[in-house]
C-alpha cells in the first residue's frame, strides 16, 4: 500500500433485507431509490 491514508472504510453488519446497501448508496450519492 502506498503512504496515502485519506481514505475511510464503512462497514455494515444486519440480517438480509433491511437496506442496508440502500444506506450505503445513499451515503456516497447513489440516489437510487427516487425515481
Amino acid at each position: 500500500m502506498s503512504d496515502n491514508s485519506e481514505f475511510t472504510v464503512i462497514g455494515i453488519i444486519g440480517p438480509p433485507g433491511v437496506g442496508k446497501s440502500t444506506i450505503l448508496n445513499e451515503l456516497y450519492g447513489y440516489d437510487s431509490s427516487t425515481t
